[in-house]
């Protein structure tokens, strides 16, 4: 464990975050004021806090499956992921889990709680909890006493010992589920097997878009189910497993090409963070979709053009 305050540039930042995250993280700057950070860190439980300007961090799938929560208590910020994208807003959280490739932009300063909880300790009391990942949530009491902790373990920066500090990433994990299960999306599905493996086959598949190996053999070794069973839980579906799995990733790029804070983003990466196995396919497949190439949509949904794609 330790606990760090320092003031420095966006590379050590950076530096800082990837380490604690066990990936790698870029961070681009508008402008050379310093960032603050500081960390709790243990393996139970992690709590960084900090402050910057105007960023914008990227960072691909992470070395772990913890469950990353993300409070602004200044500023906003805009989470671009392989489904989408999300709006944070100060006062607002937001949960999602390490193996999901992001990007986060600040337009202007910001401060900022973050935490790292093992994913186990929070299914164990809100299994669906995939439901609300990215999904913008208001301060609840819960959640307020759950950065309460964080800040504690920070300023105190204390060692307690092993058995306490699991005892505590598991209530916070429970103060978690809480918060995020006063806003749970209804399910209604405990009735109907077929559905409820049809949640799960669809949660498995948004958790793993980015994968350019996605198929039916992954997703039923990841789900536990057959590949035969797989097959014909989609047969009243509209469309196919594979079909449905194309479209999430369509949409997920659609949404990114819109997106004015993406425009750094290059057609290549776009297409690779989406699942796609090569910029040609993702072409290909977008143009057949939208009747338009990626590039001249993107070009359409510049500020001052009245319509995407046209």
């Amino acid at each position: 464990m330790d606990r760090i305050a320092l003031q420095h540039t966006a590379k050590f930042h950076a530096q800082r975050i990837s380490k604690l995250i066990e990936g790698d993280v870029e961070v681009i700057a508008a402008s050379n004021a310093p960032f603050e950070i500081h960390v709790f860190e243990s393996q139970w439980l992690t709590a960084v806090r900090g402050a910057g300007s105007a960023t914008i961090a990227r960072n691909g799938p992470l070395c772990n499956n913890d469950v990353y929560v993300m409070h602004l208590r200044k500023g906003a910020a805009r989470l671009l992921h392989p489904e989408g994208s999300a709006s944070v807003g100060s006062g607002q959280f937001v949960a999602f889990r390490g193996t999901c490739p992001i990007q986060v932009h600040h337009a202007q300063s910001y401060e900022f709680l973050a935490l790292r909880i093992p994913r186990p300790f929070l299914e164990r009391y809100l299994p669906e909890w995939q439901e609300r990942e990215f999904v913008p949530t208001d301060l609840t009491p819960e959640s307020k006493v759950m950065f309460g902790i964080a800040d504690s373990l920070i300023d105190a920066g204390g060692q307690p010992c092993g058995d306490s500090l699991q005892s505590l990433g598991r209530s916070v994990a429970e103060l978690l589920a809480r918060a995020l299960g006063q806003h749970a999306w209804p399910i209604g599905t405990a009735d109907n097997p077929a559905e409820a493996h049809r949640r799960r086959v669809r949660q498995f598949c948004r958790a793993h878009l980015h994968q350019t190996d996605l198929s039916v053999d992954v997703i039923a070794s990841g789900t536990g189910l057959s590949k035969g069973y797989l097959h014909r839980l989609f047969q009243s579906e509209p469309s196919s497993l594979m079909q449905w799995v194309q479209s999430l990733r369509l949409e997920a790029a659609r949404q990114r090409l819109e997106d004015s804070g993406d425009r750094l983003s290059s057609l290549t990466d776009l297409a690779l963070s989406c699942g796609f196995k090569s910029p040609a396919h993702f072409s290909s497949a977008f143009r057949s979709r939208y009747g338009t190439a990626p590039s001249q949509y993107r070009a359409n949904c510049e500020p001052g053009k009245p319509l995407c794609g046209m």
